[in-house]
């Protein structure tokens, strides 16, 4: 089995490089990955039993380092402008949940095509390991408390978990 990227629009990686190496001179010399597609969705779609069928890309991330350490992470939307960089434990916890599903599915036969997927209303964040015929999802550390981070999921088995918090977010949405 393969986990590979589509490719990313070359205005997506060129508007990453220009924002960051900008922002970052200070640090140079720093490299960035391979550009990773984000999706997402909301607390509805988890609740209607259609979180990816309902994804929809939002943005293109990519992980920043210097001398072989992961610093940041940095995003540009659909429109190309600039729209977060990340520091701190989702950067690790994203880097480490690559690195566990190259290794757990270096023997499967599938190839998956490597996303993100975003549930904000729910504090989520997972790898999406995208094939024809079946979709893994693994949450990145730190995780919601219904998931546990870098586990495998099924997209059923997934949305069950995540439905509580779900129904809580729509509930008592987040005033902040």
């Amino acid at each position: 089995m393969a986990i590979h990227l589509p490719a990313a629009p070359p205005e997506a990686i060129d508007a990453l490089r220009n924002h960051l190496f900008s922002l970052l001179a200070q640090a140079a010399p720093v490299g960035l990955s391979r550009v990773v597609p984000v999706y997402s969705a909301g607390a509805q779609d988890v609740i209607d039993e259609r979180l990816l069928d309902a994804a929809r890309l939002t943005a293109w991330r990519t992980i920043v380092s210097k001398e072989g350490a992961s610093i940041a992470a940095a995003e540009v939307g659909i429109d190309m402008s600039l729209s977060q960089i990340d520091e701190g434990r989702l950067v690790a916890g994203m880097v480490e949940a690559v690195r566990q599903a190259e290794e757990r599915f270096a023997d499967d036969n599938r190839d998956y095509e490597l996303r993100l997927l975003r549930i904000p209303a729910v504090y989520t964040v997972a790898l999406w390991l995208h094939a024809g015929d079946a979709d893994v999802l693994m949450p990145v550390a730190p995780a919601a408390r219904a998931l546990r981070a870098n586990d495998s999921y099924g997209a059923d088995a997934f949305t069950a978990a995540l439905r509580p918090l779900a129904e809580s977010a729509l509930r008592e949405p987040d005033i902040t």
